[in-house]
């Protein structure tokens, strides 16, 4: 039957991205779309499918995916359920990689209340998650320590120590205990969720990487940069080979690289990466974006090292010219 297929669809869609196959799982999940749904089995795939394109890094693709989920459900054709609060979770964090904060807590408190209204307990320990991260963006670390360590709690007793559910929520405690300066305990959470997630994804998985560039950040905080080297080349390999070249995501990940070579006065290594990813970065985006900027100051703290100074001026300047643009002079970068 239709639904039948649809189901095996899924289900395919999901192992594919289990293993890190994203191109051939977004494939599925085109398909799957282009059949007649209704109802909940349209809620359904249009919030997998736009899951799978946030973690792809294909943002407004995602975006257009999720608003028409929670279009379905604010017009009341679907009754509120599980689906529902999944894509107002997918919203807050889309939200949050836009630094759309406010918005991100308006879809975290809408999710809140619907998992309370209908029961969904095992929902609250995600979007309290999530609100931890509204705060650490915020820079507001002890209000994120104590939220994060209420999911911490409420996971735990869930699904256990070892769950790979509870290891998602360490990963954002080990990130605000490193803001805070508490380094072991940060070191602590990184090292029992590693071979969790190892054995949940596999080596060779984004969500793997993800976790093990954190480490690698922690180790840097630390000094360990031999070590912080090695997890973040392996987090670097598999998002190259998960999203290719022309991802952002991956991007990010591989300029930490390049930076982690500035910081440890290898500038002819870091300044051969930034000049890769800038041109990247300029094919993928405006030349006038942030984005771009950030790897303009970084080449020019690089070229300044080098003793190239005329490359370093441009460089800066062109960073400078980009931040006063987007944000005033009373920023930060700027």
């Amino acid at each position: 039957s239709s639904q039948e297929y649809s189901i095996a669809l899924s289900n395919l869609s999901i192992d594919l991205q289990k293993t890190g196959q994203f191109d051939e799982a977004i494939a599925m999940m085109e398909e799957l779309t282009r059949q007649s749904l209704d109802g909940a089995s349209l809620t359904t795939s249009l919030t997998n499918y736009g899951n799978l394109l946030l973690q792809r890094g294909s943002v407004d693709l995602a975006k257009e995916k999720l608003l028409q989920v929670v279009d379905i459900y604010e017009s009341d054709t679907v009754a509120a359920d599980r689906v529902y609060v999944q894509a107002l979770e997918s919203m807050s964090d889309l939200m949050l990689r836009e630094g759309n904060l406010q918005e991100a807590s308006d879809y975290i408190d809408k999710g809140l209340t619907i998992a309370e209204e209908i029961a969904l307990g095992d929902k609250m320990y995600t979007l309290f998650n999530q609100q931890a991260k509204v705060y650490i963006s915020e820079a507001k670390y002890s209000k994120a320590k104590e939220i994060a360590e209420k999911s911490y709690s409420q996971v735990e007793q869930l699904f256990g120590a070892a769950a790979v559910q509870t290891a998602y929520v360490r990963n954002t405690l080990a990130g605000i205990y490193t803001q805070l300066g508490q380094y072991d305990d940060a070191e602590q959470h990184y090292l029992a969720i590693l071979p969790v997630f190892r054995k949940s994804f596999g080596e060779s998985h984004p969500e793997y990487a993800t976790v093990a560039a954190n480490y690698s950040s922690l180790l840097q905080l630390k000094g360990s940069f031999y070590t912080a080297e090695y997890y973040l080349k392996i987090a670097e390999e598999i998002k190259r080979k998960a999203y290719g070249e022309e991802n952002l995501d991956y991007l990010t990940t591989y300029e930490n690289l390049a930076l982690l070579y500035l910081n440890t006065a290898r500038y002819t290594e870091s300044s051969a990466i930034l000049q890769n990813i800038l041109s990247l970065k300029i094919r993928l985006l405006e030349s006038s974006d942030p984005l771009v900027a950030y790897t303009y100051m970084n080449l020019g703290i690089v070229k300044k090292q080098l003793a190239e100074y005329a490359d370093a001026e441009e460089f800066l300047k062109s960073a400078v010219s980009i931040y006063e643009k987007s944000y005033g002079k009373g920023h930060v970068y700027y």
